[in-house]
């Protein structure tokens, strides 16, 4: 039983021990390409459903810093649970909520991964296809220069039903040191961000509709071992 007096880190392994084996059978994923740096890092990701920050939690190696809408913060089981595990919770129609803001640059400041969602909402659309990336993303990474990292589903995520997901290289911001951070620069980061997610998310359909799946799976039967350490991260040599 969680106690009371744990912390979001301690959260953050409980309930991954004790419920992760069990949610990976109702939320099966094969997650694959590079493993996560050490932080601080913000993590990319396109958005579907609500059970993709899940899947994000249970494949993930490490604590991962959860950035969601304010909403979520009201609802009895996920946010509750996304709140003692460490997620932030933003206010949409503020101006500017400054207390969300503090914590998610602390967060940075402290060396931990960032998981947020550039599209600012699900995509419902039929179009798979990456969505308008909101500009809050660019802001947070320029303001310390934090690496951005694509972590990109092929597709939405149902229970019991497999997904498939890449992880790939960090984007360095390190071109932009020294520079003022305006709008322009802003809307330039953005629209990089945009690309890095879009072009990943096209490899990653060319690559598993060409027989990729194949050596994916193969790849994880191999790599097994691993995961009884909490790397669920696939290696394959052959995507590009």
């Amino acid at each position: 039983m969680a106690k009371k007096n744990m912390t979001e880190t301690e959260y953050y392994d409980f309930y991954l021990k004790k419920w992760g084996k069990i949610a990976r059978k109702v939320f099966p994923a094969y997650f694959f390409g590079e493993d996560i740096p050490d932080g601080p890092n913000y993590l990319v990701m396109n958005h579907y459903t609500m059970f993709d920050p899940v899947i994000s939690y249970l494949y993930l190696d490490g604590f991962l810093r959860f950035i969601a809408k304010k909403e979520i913060e009201k609802q009895a089981i996920f946010g509750k649970l996304l709140k003692k595990i460490g997620g932030i919770f933003i206010d949409r129609q503020a101006a500017l909520d400054m207390s969300s803001l503090k914590k998610i640059f602390r967060a940075n400041k402290n060396g931990e991964n960032i998981l947020i969602f550039p599209e600012g909402t699900r995509n419902r659309t039929k179009s798979m296809d990456v969505q308008e990336v909101k500009e809050g993303t660019a802001l947070f990474a320029l303001k310390s220069l934090t690496p951005v990292v694509p972590v990109i589903m092929l597709k939405r995520q149902r229970p019991f039903s497999r997904n498939y997901v890449y992880v790939g290289k960090p984007m360095s911001l390190e071109e932009y040191k020294g520079k003022k951070i305006d709008g322009e620069i802003i809307k330039e980061v953005t629209a990089k961000i945009r690309d890095l997610m879009s072009d990943t998310r096209k490899k990653l359909v060319s690559y598993i509709s060409s027989g990729g799946a194949k050596t994916v799976k193969k790849a994880y039967k191999l790599q097994r071992k691993q995961h009884k350490n909490g790397n669920f991260i696939i290696k394959v040599e052959d995507f590009e």
